[in-house]
């Protein structure tokens, strides 16, 4: 199923991961209100472009993000 209106984002994963493939890792953060379609951009995006790619995913609970927001901002 494609994603709608997510070429922009999908492209800005795309040139993180094609940098990261080259030895410079990257860290990103996909943030957003509840329910716009995070976890599926990023689900999509794996199993298209990150095939043989080690990587690590993990879900934020607002009380995590509560926590680490002042980091973020700092």
């Amino acid at each position: 199923m494609d994603l709608l209106e997510r070429d922009y984002c999908f492209e800005q994963l795309s040139v993180l991961f094609r940098t990261a493939a080259t030895g410079n890792g990257r860290t990103v953060l996909v943030s957003g209100e509840a329910g716009i379609g995070k976890t599926a951009l990023v689900e999509q995006f794996v199993s298209q472009q990150c095939r043989g790619a080690r990587r690590l995913l993990d879900r934020c609970t607002i009380l995590l993000f509560r926590l680490a927001a002042p980091c973020l901002r700092s």
